[in-house]
């Protein structure tokens, strides 16, 4: 879900999986991207282009699930950690960048102004 400081409920929901979401972060580069890491899969959201599925999904090994991501802020890549205390990096390729002011902005685009 993606709540708004000064509302009880939630802009967004997203009900893509039953399993467990171990860990969530935002892209370095814009404020439309993130990805989180459930138990089996590692899901890049880009929120221009969808809000009900994602733009990319990678699966786990059987036996083995993914617990943390971060971004990496110099580079186009992605660190995913699991269960077994590996670390892979993955190259994110033909990424959108675009020049945004900010994930309020990103937040009113997808949604509109707040109203009363």
């Amino acid at each position: 879900m993606i709540w708004h400081q000064e509302t009880v409920t939630p802009f967004l929901s997203f009900y893509p999986t039953t399993y467990v979401v171990y860990d969530v972060a935002w892209s370095p580069k814009s404020s439309y991207i993130f990805a989180a890491a459930n138990e089996s899969r590692v899901e890049i959201w880009d929120l221009r282009i969808s809000t009900l599925d994602p733009l990319i999904v990678n699966v786990a090994n059987p036996g083995i699930k993914f617990t943390t991501i971060l971004f990496a802020k110099q580079t186009d890549c992605l660190l995913v950690g699991d269960s077994d205390g590996q670390v892979a990096v993955y190259e994110l390729r033909n990424m959108p960048t675009p020049s945004d002011s900010g994930r309020g902005d990103a937040i009113n685009t997808l949604l509109g102004p707040k109203t009363n």
